[in-house]
């Protein structure tokens, strides 16, 4: 299940990853102090989008997986 969810995630930060590329040039006027390219800042953004999404997920994963699956068919 966590394996799903990182799939969506990185599928998500790969398109954020391409529309950021592409407004680069729009953005530079509003960013100063670093290029709109920079990798070491997409790649900070990158860790930290993967990180909080892990960890967002993990606890609704692990609690999903404690529940016996004939109970929860017999309640729907």
């Amino acid at each position: 299940m966590l394996g799903r969810l990182m799939v969506l995630v990185l599928v998500g930060v790969g398109l954020g990853t391409v529309l950021a590329m592409a407004a680069g040039p729009a953005l530079s006027a509003v960013i100063y102090t670093t290029s709109p390219r920079d990798p070491v800042v997409l790649l900070g953004v990158l860790i930290a989008l993967l990180v909080a999404a892990a960890l967002s997920s993990w606890r609704p994963v692990r609690r999903g997986l404690r529940v016996n699956p004939v109970s929860a068919l017999r309640c729907e």
